[in-house]
């Protein structure tokens, strides 16, 4: 696995203080660095879950979609205990924390049993450079969602994190979770959520999936954390670990 974390303490000129974590996985291979948000992400492509049905929508487990620009992407679960995805509409079959109206697709399969839990694994057909999507836990209050970057050849790249508080809101405050590569080998990814008693049995759903076909460069941190808070804002780095991961 790639290794090097840089975390980043966020001033914001208008709002207090903040601590933005961002990660950067680097190897001689290339880097991976987690994005805070969708403008981040400098996606060219994406897939709507809309397409695979109106909301309330039983969705294969496994199933394939091809995205806007022709990528297949395969989508599973664990099965047993998992059954079938399902499609949910933010405001119309599921109250949470993305915008209302946003497509979702869901690890619930809404029959016999709607709880079912991660994790969600994606898989594509062409390797992204970039890829992410705003994610959130089914249950009210704080949690941690997961992503593992794996190759096209089953190496796991890197392992990113962010935190979200899901209040039933409906204001658009899930936590964006995606991560851009240099060498474009992002050949699956898996995402989960564990609440604050570690538990990882919860169910979830994640939005529009943004993907990122061809090469792109890493922004500097700074761009990052102006990107992601959309203030005024300076970056000091706190500290930069080399260091293999066991």
């Amino acid at each position: 696995m790639r290794s090097g974390v840089v975390p980043l303490l966020l001033i914001l000129g208008f709002s207090g203080i903040a601590v933005l974590d961002l990660h950067e996985v680097a190897s001689a291979a290339g880097i991976l660095v987690q994005v805070p948000t969708r403008a981040a992400d400098l996606a060219n492509d994406f897939i709507d879950w809309g397409v695979l049905g109106p909301d309330g929508t039983t969705v294969s487990n496994p199933f394939t979609q091809a995205s806007n620009g022709g990528n297949d992407v395969t989508g599973s679960m664990p099965a047993p205990p998992n059954g079938n995805f399902q499609r949910r509409d933010e405001g119309n079959g599921w109250i949470g924390i993305f915008a209302p109206g946003d497509h979702l697709l869901w690890t619930g399969s809404g029959s016999p049993d709607p709880i079912w839990p991660g994790p969600m694994t994606l898989q594509f057909a062409t390797p992204l450079s970039g890829v992410g999507a705003q994610i959130q836990n089914d249950f009210f209050g704080a949690y941690t969602a997961t992503l593992n970057v794996y190759s096209p050849t089953n190496t796991l790249l890197g392992t990113f994190t962010v935190a979200g508080d899901n209040t039933f809101l409906e204001d658009n405050t899930a936590p964006f979770l995606g991560v851009i590569d240099t060498q474009q080998e992002i050949g699956k990814i898996v995402y989960n959520v564990t609440d604050v008693s570690g538990n990882t049995a919860d169910d979830f759903a994640i939005n529009r999936l943004d993907m990122r076909t061809s090469l792109a460069p890493i922004p500097e941190p700074s761009t990052l954390v102006l990107l992601g808070a959309g203030l005024p804002a300076f970056v000091v780095p706190m500290m930069r670990r080399k260091a293999p991961r066991k």
